[in-house]
């Protein structure tokens, strides 16, 4: 990245902690699953 962006930065900070793509083990028709979920943030209650 730094040879694509002209302005210094500091690169060993994460800026942004967010589980955008996940897997979750679900039940779906009675059969338990594992659901791939991309460019999602779980909105499940609580």
């Amino acid at each position: 990245m730094r040879g694509a962006i002209a302005k210094p930065f500091d690169a060993e900070l994460e800026a942004v902690n967010c589980h955008h793509n996940y897997v979750t083990r679900e039940n779906h028709f009675g059969q338990n699953v594992l659901v791939t979920r991309k460019g999602a943030v779980r909105a499940a209650k609580g």
